[in-house]
């Protein structure tokens, strides 16, 4: 390093003359030793730190571009700026000014871009085919760089920085967030509106400019941006296409701006505040101020104090208060950084009728746990436990894909040391009882802010910006000496010994390498097949119990969703468990016939065992009253609290609904009918019916021994008692006629109409679906430019692919405030018209080009098994045994030509060979205006 660092000395001179850039080697980034792609860091002449990981593996490429400022930086009299400017950089740059070109280069070459604008950061962010890499980190540089700041694009980008904050203002989230911004100290950024929206904004434009500019002037420089690029070239290549790119980004030598203004003082601690929620689920919550300790991360004290809080283990807080009736579930956030300099920790619950009459209770057992845990909780052998926990999550690490690796590396960028980015997470490398010990000394009741939040509550002070409001009042003494006792024992749990186990790999006779039928016997079935890609310790295990009876009517799904709700509440310490001490996750839900279905992911040498334990639990599964009434609620809760979501959420609820899809197929009234009608008695009989009618379907993938997962099957079968029932797969009897329609009209409470407009190809075809796909990545950035950034009929703008009971459909979505439903759906329509003619335009080689581009990434090594697996399972769900399904979509894909495209655009959208599936919603500030009709097309 020295030699270098004298290198550096002696070219200084000639750099600083030619302006030439300068990068070097500084490092690498920690991983997981199952971690096989390689990092690098550096720092570029210009200051701009770059992180590279590369993966020959990568089909596709991606990169993030962080800059170190955001919504905490908005001047107060334009809030929202630091988000406008990133909706700006999109408009055009000097050398590609076309507005959205960036996006669409991104879309036509196989990948997907987007941004974010966080409290301190904001992120720039895409994907794209590896052999396209190099032009379009040239538009990303460009747009940073040199952004146009078109003054014609200004009120449109103003418009859609207003819709989102109108997507924004009616949700819980939402008005949750601002009532404890304007509840703690009102000088922090926090409370101005960081989202923006016309109020903010739309003022004197040339002001506008003027600041955006100095905005960007001031902020965007190089040595507070930070670079990460994932990709199958060399880290050589990688550094270069760095160096090329960005390397001549202007250093201004800011410093980085970050508040240190905390969000809360004194007189913001020991608070009740009263929020009036619109989902039906109530919710309490209990907040701590706590500092931004993410430099000592090494020590762990937040997850130390998290673990402990959130154990499912006997006479724990959580698994009292469960055990208790008082809670559906239980959650534990530490989040240090959260509001810049500082941060807060919360303990939230959600609540059961009877919690919710006895909150004093639930808080009394909060702060007794707590004060347990300062007494006589911190200890070695608990630390030694978390840093067993994590070594075995590290162990287990896999990365993911480029883009959501990229992601996960740009959001701590500028609070974790980059060689860190990953491990900070993992490595618990000091006891610290200090620093745990004076975290925990920040839990009291006196320092709370306890957030009541249910439908019921009474407000009087209504936020600006949010459809909400709030009420404040203090905690009293009378209170917190009720706090000081518990009517209910909880305790600690004992430390655990964490064993690491030497992976044992299996190695077979015979290939494996796509799933086969090993076993058949009455009752039960085995598929198997073996990892290609990533051999080891890892397999995925899936069990179901397939029955006829959960599928036969609403009634009996009905019964069979509270008994699953009831099953997972009752095992949420085996769960837990499985993860904690042996890296398995565990996930029981039900499939598409409302059948429970054991998933089991991570290390396989204890899934056997545990599925057993699982298969025992739901044999063994006693049913009170108490837990039927607390399944009943949450179930009644979560269904009339869709009505609460947002328009583009219900939307898809609607859309699956109407054409029949699970888990959506059954509507909201007939749900709630057969809510209103079950009963206990019915829970238990469905429990029995299942255990006395039931097929064990069985698919292993991963390292398992094919004789060990024959044992299992036959054990399985045995516990569960003989049964002579074949192999079941619910049939869906939807069909498509040609030329007809379905309609679904909904009026909603929020404001603003939203459809989902599906057009249904009348023949099940997969090529037909492999060519929906191209068509979509074709057409779905002219959409959204045209009737987004042009027209501005919408601020949720998008399409998709996909299939409807193995029918290939395209579907439309837009959300909007500003057209009514006739309007939306002719604009559509006429989209689709025009877009036939620019199709005709594309050269054919960029067809075969896009083609290749998604074969190859999904012919791509997965990143890990579980992606692996991902479809082998869903044809396995679908009864699908030839396990063909990819194969078959990669080669119809790469076989797909313009005329292929032409054709089927033309029969489907032209002629008009499909059924429409049309779903429409209409809020409160249409009521007057109509849902589409055929009948007024045109007029």
């Amino acid at each position: 390093m020295k030699t270098f660092t004298q290198q550096l000395s002696k070219l200084s001179t000639a750099l600083v003359l030619s302006g030439a850039a300068l990068s070097a080697y500084a490092g690498t980034v920690n991983k997981s030793p199952n971690d096989p792609r390689e990092y690098h860091t550096f720092t570029l002449g210009n200051q701009l730190e770059v992180i590279t990981v590369s993966d020959p593996n990568l089909k596709q490429s991606a990169a993030t571009l962080s800059v170190g400022v955001g919504q905490y930086q908005d001047p107060a009299q334009f809030q929202g700026l630091a988000h406008f400017l990133e909706h700006m950089i999109f408009m055009g740059s000097d050398k590609y000014p076309t507005p959205d070109e960036f996006m669409a280069f991104v879309s036509e070459n196989g990948g997907r871009t987007n941004a974010y604008t966080a409290q301190q950061q904001t992120t720039y962010l895409f994907s794209i085919d590896s052999k396209q890499f190099a032009p379009a980190l040239d538009r990303l540089s460009s747009a940073i760089k040199q952004p146009l700041f078109d003054e014609s694009m200004v009120q449109k980008e103003i418009n859609a920085v207003n819709s989102e904050w109108l997507t924004h203002r009616q949700s819980d989230q939402f008005v949750q967030q601002r009532a404890a911004a304007r509840t703690g100290n009102l000088a922090h950024p926090r409370v101005q509106l960081g989202v923006g929206n016309l109020a903010t904004l739309n003022k004197d434009k040339t002001a506008l400019l003027a600041e955006l500019g100095n905005f960007h002037q001031d902020y965007y420089s190089a040595n507070i941006m930070k670079l990460v690029l994932v990709g199958n070239q060399t880290p050589k290549q990688l550094k270069k296409l760095a160096e090329k790119y960005f390397a001549d980004i202007n250093n201004k030598k800011v410093k980085r701006p970050v508040t240190v203004l905390p969000a809360y003082q004194a007189e913001h601690l020991g608070q009740h505040i009263y929020v009036q929620s619109k989902v039906k689920v109530p919710v309490l919550a209990v907040e701590f101020a706590m500092p931004n300790n993410m430099a000592q991360w090494q020590n762990q004290a937040n997850a130390y104090l998290q673990k402990l809080l959130a154990s499912q283990e006997e006479g724990s807080l959580l698994a009292t208060l469960t055990e208790q009736g008082l809670i559906q579930f239980g959650s534990v956030m530490f989040m240090p950084n959260a509001w810049g300099n500082n941060g807060s920790a919360f303990v939230q619950f959600v609540l059961t009728d009877k919690g919710l009459a006895e909150q004093d209770t639930i808080l009394a057992s909060t702060f007794g746990y707590l004060a347990q845990i300062k007494a006589q909780g911190i200890s070695q052998a608990h630390f030694d436990e978390l840093k067993g926990l994590l070594n075995l999550q590290y162990e287990d690490y896999r990365a993911p894909a480029a883009l959501p690796l990229a992601m996960q590396l740009a959001q701590p960028i500028f609070d974790i040391p980059s060689e860190h980015l990953i491990d900070h997470n993992f490595v618990a490398k000091k006891f610290d009882a200090k620093q745990i010990g004076e975290l925990a000394d920040l839990l009291t009741p006196e320092r709370a802010r306890i957030y009541h939040i249910n439908p019921t509550e009474k407000v009087e002070t209504e936020l600006t910006y949010a459809e909400g409001g709030y009420r404040v009042a203090a905690i009293t003494a009378q209170e917190l000496a009720k706090w000081q006792n518990s009517s209910l024992a909880v305790k600690l749990p004992a430390a655990q010994v964490i064993e690491q186990e030497e992976a044992v790999e299996v190695v077979l006779d015979g290939d494996y390498s796509s799933p086969r039928k090993i076993h058949s016997q009455a009752g039960a079935q085995v598929f198997y097949s073996q990892s290609t890609h990533h051999k080891g310790k890892e397999g995925v295990l899936n069990v179901a119990l397939t029955s006829t009876a959960p599928s036969e009517n609403i009634d009996n799904a009905v019964s069979a969703s509270l008994l699953n709700v009831i099953f997972i509440k009752e095992n949420q310490r085996l769960l837990q468990r499985a993860q904690q001490r042996n890296g398995v996750m565990i996930s029981p839900a039900a499939n598409h016939a409302n059948n429970t279905v054991f998933r089991l992911f991570g290390r396989s040498s204890k899934q056997f065992k545990l599925a057993t334990q699982l298969i025992e639990e739901f044999k063994g599964l006693e049913i009170t009253e108490r837990d039927f009434k607390s399944a009943l609620k949450l179930v009644n809760d979560s269904l009339e609290s869709m009505q609460a979501l947002k328009i583009s959420d219900q939307l898809s609820f609607h859309a699956m609904n109407l054409t029949r899809r699970s888990p959506y197929q059954y509507s909201i009234k007939a749900t709630r009918k057969a809510l209103a009608n079950a009963s206990l008695e019915k829970v238990k009989a469905m429990h029995q019916q299942i255990l006395r009618d039931n097929f064990v379907d069985i698919y292993a993938h991963g390292n398992f021994a094919p004789e060990k997962l024959i044992d299992f099957a036959k054990q399985t079968r045995e516990l569960l008692g003989e049964s002579d029932m074949q192999p079941w797969y619910m049939a869906s009897d939807f069909s498509v006629k040609q030329g007809s329609a379905v309609v679904k009209k909904v009026s909603v409470k929020q404001d603003g109409v939203g459809l989902v407009d599906t057009y249904i190809y009348p023949e099940k075809s997969a090529k037909v679906l492999a060519q929906l796909h191209l068509l979509n990545r074709l057409s779905s950035t002219p959409l959204f430019k045209e009737l987004r950034t042009n027209q501005q009929v919408g601020y949720v703008v998008r399409s998709y692919e996909e299939s409807i009971h193995d029918f290939p459909a395209l579907s439309v979505m837009i959300v909007s405030d500003n057209t009514d439903l006739q309007q939306l759906k002719e604009r559509i329509e006429s989209f689709q018209l025009g877009f036939y003619q620019a199709l005709e335009q594309v050269d054919e080689k960029a067809i075969a080009q896009l083609a290749n581009s998604v074969a190859d990434e999904l012919s791509k090594k997965p990143e890990n098994i579980f992606v692996e697996v991902g479809h082998f399972i869903q044809d396995w769900e679908q009864e699908k045994h030839n396990f063909n399904s990819k194969a078959e979509q990669i080669r119809d894909i790469r076989a797909t030509t313009k005329a292929d495209l032409l054709a089927l655009y033309k029969v489907m959208f032209i002629e008009g060979k499909f059924m429409n599936a049309l779903t429409q919603l209409k809020g409160e500030d249409f009521k007057d205006t109509n849902y589409f009709s055929w009948s007024a097309a045109g007029k």
